[in-house]
């Protein structure tokens, strides 16, 4: 089972691909153009690319946490609401994950630093140490990688 994994950001969205347990990609779209529709513009498009390239079967998507910015929290759920958008429009069954979850099911300890996820989610997939990946892509692995172990 072909899954995808969401980290989304109002600046970057990590994506990570999982075909069951094994490791097909992470990377993250970052769209560096200030004017905030133009950014959403940007991202939809290069996630629907996403979408047609790795033609997941199932989505896990990192759900929001708290957020003292009002401004940013708002730009955070435009974002959430293409990706959820464009994965509804290719018919891809979606589940939220909370932050907490995804961390307490890579690593045991649902308070765990992104450095401990970094490490056991390239350990679950076999990734050499060596492999760069931005905290973005990881944490799109790490909730790809609780999804599967929910499925299971």
């Amino acid at each position: 089972m072909r899954i995808i994994g969401i980290d989304p950001g109002t600046k970057k969205l990590g994506i990570g691909v999982i075909d069951d347990r094994d490791f097909i990609a992470a990377f993250t779209i970052n769209v560096g153009i200030s004017d905030f529709q133009m950014r959403l513009f940007k991202l939809a498009e290069q996630f629907r690319k996403v979408l047609k390239d790795y033609t997941p079967d199932v989505a896990f998507l990192e759900s929001t946490i708290y957020h003292k910015n009002v401004k940013t929290a708002i730009q955070l759920g435009a974002v959430r609401g293409i990706v959820l958008l464009l994965l509804a429009e290719a018919k891809i069954e979606t589940f939220e994950l909370s932050p907490t979850r995804v961390k307490g099911s890579i690593t045991g300890n649902g308070q765990a630093k992104k450095q401990q996820v970094a490490y056991m989610v390239k350990r679950l997939l076999n990734i050499s140490e060596d492999t760069f990946l931005d905290e973005h892509a990881t944490d799109a692995l790490a909730c790809a990688l609780a999804g599967f172990k929910s499925l299971s």
